[in-house]
């Protein structure tokens, strides 16, 4: 069972980029594949940046649950979330005077591939959820927090950048660009399954197995 599409972001005498998405699954199968396909059909190489978004929220995620992120290093986006990057895999009660947080990191792989997963509820688990995806271009993970009433989420974000704009990755000199002719594949396989037992084992294998 699948579903594609193509969208091409164009404009004369500057790019012309085509992205294909491919979101597949399988009878009888706990998993979706997202498969994302780019190209650059124009003749300059063009700046390349691509962050993939995933929310989860309640009652997946809740201060009883259990989230697993094989990281080697954290960032905190701003001066407020650099001194809360140590608790940044917590997971609080709901507090309307919660502050926004968001965190870069770097992770772990195994054969060009990373992942994390999160379980409803770390002592009893019911279900849970697994992504992995190829770190040979995504190679950073951003996480943003939110724990509001109403508005209770984890944003989950694999992507080739710090998340922090087009000109900070240039001044930096991490910016990274797609050739004329290039063809650049990402393939995202999303794992839910009331086996937690196998979705954390996969993710926990890469903690140790890097």
């Amino acid at each position: 069972i699948e579903i594609s599409g193509e969208i091409r972001q164009v404009k004369s005498l500057v790019e012309n980029i085509v992205i294909k998405r491919k979101i597949s699954t399988a009878m009888f199968k706990n998993e979706i594949r997202v498969t994302d396909t780019i190209i650059n059909e124009g003749q300059t190489k063009r700046p390349f940046m691509i962050l993939h978004h995933m929310n989860f929220g309640y009652p997946l995620v809740n201060p009883n649950c259990e989230f697993i992120v094989p990281m080697k290093s954290t960032e905190g986006f701003n001066e407020y979330c650099e001194k809360r990057k140590e608790q940044c895999l917590q997971i609080p009660e709901p507090d309307n005077s919660y502050i926004e947080e968001t965190y870069i990191h770097k992770v772990n792989s195994k054969n060009n591939r990373s992942g994390f997963c999160i379980i409803n509820d770390k002592e009893n688990p019911g279900y849970g959820v697994s992504v992995t995806y190829p770190t040979d271009v995504l190679h950073t993970l951003g996480q943003n927090n939110f724990f509001r009433e109403k508005e209770y989420f984890i944003a989950l974000e694999p992507c080739n950048s710090e998340i922090k704009g087009a000109d900070y990755e240039q001044e930096i000199g991490t910016l990274h660009f797609i050739e004329p002719g290039e063809t650049i594949c990402i393939d995202l396989i999303i794992k839910l399954d009331n086996e937690t037992t196998s979705l954390k084992k996969e993710i926990e294998n890469l903690i140790t197995n890097h």
